[in-house]
């Protein structure tokens, strides 16, 4: 009996080893790069991410420094250091049991406090600012507040890095925490003192914080604020220099000029256009009064 073959039959073989080992070849090539290319867009967005946070955080740092200084207060910026003679004599005795202090210099010719900006070292500066907001409404606080910027050692618990410990050694040996403490309360007492004041970490792994002042006579920045002795008080302008580690434990370095935002009155030369002294028996608006803190009254606003 013969057998009839359609013209229509297909050919039943599959494909052949070597076809599927090449497809197999191609797939793993193709898996893995597409892994590859995942991977490294991964580690680029996490290594950018930290990186941005990192500058994020000195940028922040260095803005909350900004504005605070921006509103430094001085009553020197509109009114003359009273300077005792025989004609005032009295009015200064008035006030001199509420300015021996190391907080406030003396007095203008108004009979406004002189706060005094100070900085112990390079790293370090306290002033008197009006930048200060209250949170909660009725609080004992003044919007006028003492701040101080400085550096400190960080603690323990802030190093803690189980994934790297040769870094976390070298953090304990040389990275600083530039902190931020403030006084809103009892602005006039005698003494300010910082030693039990909460701070606030505004930049980790830092390796030096240097500050320098704008001298108005020689028109440059000077390391020593007391060197610019009848504007100590009453500064323009402050420099700064921060010197950070970032991920990789590299060194970054940033600077920035700060100016306040009180408008410039050379007030010797208005003193003697005026031909007379320029005291008007009560403090401008908005600011306490100095003489209602003799009697170790809290004075808010």
């Amino acid at each position: 009996m013969e057998v009839f073959k359609s013209k229509n039959t297909f050919n039943q073989s599959g494909f052949t080893l070597v076809e599927v080992l090449i497809a197999i070849v191609l797939i793993s090539f193709i898996t893995l790069f597409g892994y590859q290319m995942v991977d490294s867009n991964i580690t680029t967005k996490e290594t950018v991410t930290k990186e941005d946070g990192e500058i994020v955080q000195v940028v922040t740092a260095l803005s909350k420094i900004e504005r605070d200084f921006s509103e430094l207060y001085s009553p020197l910026f509109y009114s003359p250091k009273n300077i005792a003679n025989s004609q005032n004599q009295d009015n200064q005795d008035v006030y001199d049991s509420s300015t021996q202090n190391s907080a406030f210099e003396s007095t203008t010719k108004n009979f406004h406090l002189i706060p005094q900006i100070t900085s112990e070292e390079k790293s370090s500066i306290t002033f008197f600012s009006s930048s200060n907001r209250r949170k909660i409404m009725d609080s004992k606080e003044s919007r006028y507040n003492w701040i101080k910027y400085s550096l400190r050692q960080p603690s323990p618990e802030d190093l803690e890095d189980e994934d790297n410990k040769e870094t976390d050694e070298n953090k304990k040996k040389n990275s600083l925490q530039l902190i931020r403490q403030s006084i809103a309360t009892n602005i006039f007492k005698k003494d300010i003192n910082f030693s039990d004041v909460k701070a606030q970490v505004l930049l980790d792994n830092v390796k030096s914080f240097e500050i320098s002042f704008w001298d108005e006579k020689q028109k440059k920045f000077t390391s020593s604020i007391t060197e610019l002795n009848e504007f100590r008080n009453s500064l323009r302008a402050i420099k700064l220099e921060v010197v950070w580690y970032d991920a990789n434990y590299i060194e970054q370095k940033t600077e920035k000029i700060l100016r306040i935002i009180f408008p410039f009155y050379n007030t010797k030369i208005d003193e003697l256009k005026s031909g007379v002294p320029t005291y008007d028996g009560a403090p401008p608006p908005n600011l306490p009064d100095p003489s209602s803190t003799q009697k170790g009254e809290d004075v808010n606003e």
